[in-house]
């Protein structure tokens, strides 16, 4: 089941560009597929497991400042990754070419399947802020 529903998962996000091309009705199936999947999750508390560490590759988000869908296409980040370390309660959003850019975040646990997070430093290709 969990095979065939991450499967299931990935395959309409395909064609929409990480999310940019998505439409809503896109939209509301890839997250009615990832709310199954995580229903299935033999994991209890994910945000408190090891298994959650590690550079991940972002194949479909809705967060509109990760697809920067204002930039032409040719000025898009190509592919996206987050680092997340659950022991430090830290993530970090990096762009690929053409800008680089990198967001890190803190993240609070609430309920152990949700998190929340706050912004704690932008760094873009051209200056770094705090």
């Amino acid at each position: 089941m969990r095979r065939s529903s991450r499967r299931s998962c990935l395959r309409p996000s395909i064609p929409l560009d990480r999310g940019a091309d998505a439409i809503p009705e896109d939209q509301q199936r890839v997250d009615e597929i990832a709310r199954k999947l995580e229903a299935v999750n033999p994991t209890k508390e994910p945000l408190k497991s090891d298994l959650l560490n590690g550079k991940w590759e972002l194949l479909y988000t809705t967060s509109q400042s990760i697809l920067q869908t204002q930039r032409p296409k040719l000025l898009r980040s190509k592919t996206n990754y987050q680092a997340i370390n659950a022991d430090t309660l830290r993530a970090q959003n990096m762009e690929s070419w053409p800008f680089f850019n990198q967001v890190t975040a803190d993240f609070n646990t609430f309920e152990c399947k949700k998190s929340c997070c706050e912004v704690r430093c932008f760094q873009n290709s051209w200056s770094d802020t705090s």
